[in-house]
C-alpha cells in the first residue's frame, strides 16, 4: 500500500507524545510539578528545567488539562531553587511534620503518627508509585476524625474536604486538580445499594493504582471520557467500608480525647497558618529533591526477599511499599529516626487486626446468611409471622430458630438461646421482642426484622 507523501511528511514529523498531569507528575525519572505566573501556566521539574505549558506538546508532552486550578507552588522560591540555594533534607521535614501533628493528635499507637508523616510526605510525589494507600480513620463520633482531617489537610498535596459529594464531583476534582481528598462522615454517603454508592466506589476502587480511570458519557453527544480517579484520599466515618475498599486502605482507629489530655486544641490562627504553609512550601522541594530517589528505591523493593515484609500478601504489599520507601530514604537522612522499623511494626499490627476482623466478619455473614434464608422461606419448620401494624417486619420465634441452628450445625458449635439472641444482635442487629404469636396464641419471645433495612445489610455484608 503506498501512502501519499504528504501523510507521509506529517506521520514522519508526528512526535509520540506523553501525557503530564499538570498539579503533579513523574515522567522519565523526573518529578514535574505545574505552578502559575502573571496568569500564565508553567511546569518546573526536578532537573530544574521551566517550561510554559502551551509549550510542552513541542517537547513531546501532552498536557492532560487545558489549565491549572489553584495551583499552591511556592512561585517566590523559584529563584533560590534554580540558583542551588534551596536546600531542604526529607528527615528535617519529617521532625517538622511529626512535630506539628503531635501538637493536636494523640493515636493508640505512637507509630500512627510516623504513618501519617509518612504518607503526607507521599502525597508530593504519589505519582512515582504504581499505588498509592488510603488511611481509614474508623471511630464513634467526637473521636476526633474530621479533627485529624481538618489538621492534615493544609499540609498535604492540595488538600480538598468533602462531605457527602458525588462520584462525578470527585473524580471531576481528580481530574482537575490531582488532589488529596478528604471524604469525612463516609456513612452519610447513600444507600449502599443504590446506583450512586455504585458509582462513587468506582471511583475509590479504581483510584487506588496509577492507572486507574472511570468512563463517564459527556456532551449532548454522549461519547465517552476517561476520567482519573488516582489520587491520595482520606476517608472517615463511624460505619465499616466494604473488603474490597478496605484492602487499598490503612485503618486508624481513633479514641475520644481523655479528660486529663494535655492535647492542644487545633484552632486555626495566623501563627499556624504560618507554619503550614513553610510546611506545604518545603515538601514541593523535598519532591523535586527526592522523588527520583525515591523510585529508585521503591522499585528495588521485592516482597519474596525482603523477610521483614513476608507477612504482607500482594496486595498489602502494594499498601505498605510506597511508605516504606519513603521511610528508607528518611532513614538513610537520619538512622535514629528508624522509620522503617515502626512502620513494619505497624503493618503486622494492621495485618493481624485484618485477620480478627475477617474472623469476626465470617461469622457475621453465616448469620446473616441464615436469616436471609429464614425470609426467603429455606426453611419450612418455621413460619414468619407478619406485624399486623407494618407488613415491612417479619418475626421469628426464638425456640424455633435455635433449633434449626443447632440441628443444622449453621455455626460451629451448639448455642444456647441467650447466646444466639446476643450474637445475632451484635453481629446482625436482630432483636428480641415480645409479640402475640397468632399460631401459639399467646406472647411469645421472637426475633424481629425489618426486611428491608436488613436486604441493604445484607448485600454490603456479602458483596
Amino acid at each position: 500500500m503506498e501512502i501519499p507523501k504528504d501523510l507521509e511528511n506529517i506521520l514522519l514529523a508526528e512526535k509520540p507524545k506523553q501525557k503530564i498531569n499538570l498539579p503533579q507528575d513523574f515522567i522519565d525519572g523526573k518529578m514535574y510539578y505545574g505552578f502559575s505566573a502573571s496568569d500564565t501556566d508553567y511546569v518546573i521539574n526536578s532537573q530544574k528545567e521551566m517550561k510554559k505549558v502551551e509549550g510542552l506538546k513541542e517537547n513531546g508532552l501532552l498536557p492532560a488539562t487545558e489549565k491549572l486550578i489553584d495551583p499552591l507552588f511556592p512561585t517566590i522560591e523559584i529563584p533560590s531553587y534554580s540558583n542551588g540555594r534551596m536546600n531542604v533534607q526529607l528527615s528535617n521535614t519529617y521532625s517538622k511534620i511529626i512535630k506539628y501533628l503531635k501538637r493536636y493528635l494523640h493515636l493508640r499507637n505512637d507509630y500512627e503518627l510516623d504513618l501519617l508523616t509518612t504518607w503526607a510526605i507521599g502525597t508530593y510525589m504519589f505519582r512515582v508509585f504504581r499505588y498509592y494507600p488510603y488511611l481509614h480513620l474508623s471511630g464513634e463520633k467526637g473521636s476526633g476524625k474530621s479533627t485529624t482531617m481538618a489538621i492534615l489537610k493544609p499540609i498535604v498535596f492540595n488538600g480538598e474536604m468533602m462531605v457527602n459529594s458525588s462520584a462525578a464531583v470527585i473524580y471531576r476534582s481528580i481530574t482537575l486538580r490531582t488532589p488529596t481528598l478528604f471524604l469525612d462522615e463516609f456513612e452519610k454517603q447513600s444507600s449502599r445499594i443504590s446506583e450512586s454508592y455504585k458509582a462513587l466506589t468506582d471511583v475509590l476502587k479504581t483510584g487506588f493504582e496509577k492507572s486507574g480511570i472511570v468512563k463517564r458519557c459527556a456532551g449532548d453527544q454522549y461519547i465517552p471520557q476517561k476520567y482519573d480517579t488516582y489520587c491520595p484520599k482520606v476517608i472517615a466515618g463511624i460505619n465499616e467500608i466494604d473488603d474490597v475498599l478496605a484492602d487499598r486502605t490503612i485503618k486508624i482507629r481513633m479514641d475520644r480525647k481523655t479528660k486529663d489530655s494535655t492535647l492542644k486544641r487545633y484552632i486555626i490562627t495566623s501563627e499556624e497558618e504560618i507554619e503550614q504553609k513553610k510546611i506545604r512550601d518545603e515538601l514541593y522541594f523535598i519532591g523535586l529533591e527526592y522523588a527520583h530517589k525515591i523510585h529508585k528505591t521503591y522499585e528495588a523493593i521485592n516482597m519474596n526477599e525482603n523477610t521483614n515484609l513476608v507477612h504482607l500478601n500482594n496486595r498489602r504489599f502494594d499498601v505498605w511499599s510506597p511508605l516504606m520507601a519513603i521511610a528508607q530514604v528518611i532513614d538513610q537522612d537520619d538512622m535514629s529516626l528508624q522509620i522503617v522499623s515502626k512502620l513494619i511494626e505497624l503493618s503486622r499490627l494492621n495485618v493481624d487486626d485484618m485477620r480478627n476482623e475477617d474472623s469476626l466478619k465470617n461469622e457475621s455473614v453465616i448469620l446473616a446468611t441464615f436469616i436471609h434464608e429464614l425470609i426467603n422461606g429455606v426453611y419450612d419448620s418455621i413460619t414468619p409471622v407478619k406485624s399486623p401494624s407494618d407488613s415491612n417486619l417479619l418475626r421469628f420465634d426464638t425456640d424455633d430458630v435455635l433449633k434449626e441452628i443447632n440441628d443444622q450445625k449453621i455455626l460451629e458449635q451448639k448455642v444456647s438461646k441467650p447466646m444466639l439472641s446476643r450474637l445475632l444482635h451484635e453481629k446482625i442487629n436482630v432483636r428480641v421482642k415480645e409479640c402475640y404469636h397468632p399460631f401459639h396464641k399467646k406472647t411469645k419471645r421472637m426475633y424481629e426484622i425489618n426486611v428491608a433495612e436488613f436486604s441493604e445489610s445484607y448485600a454490603t455484608l456479602t458483596q
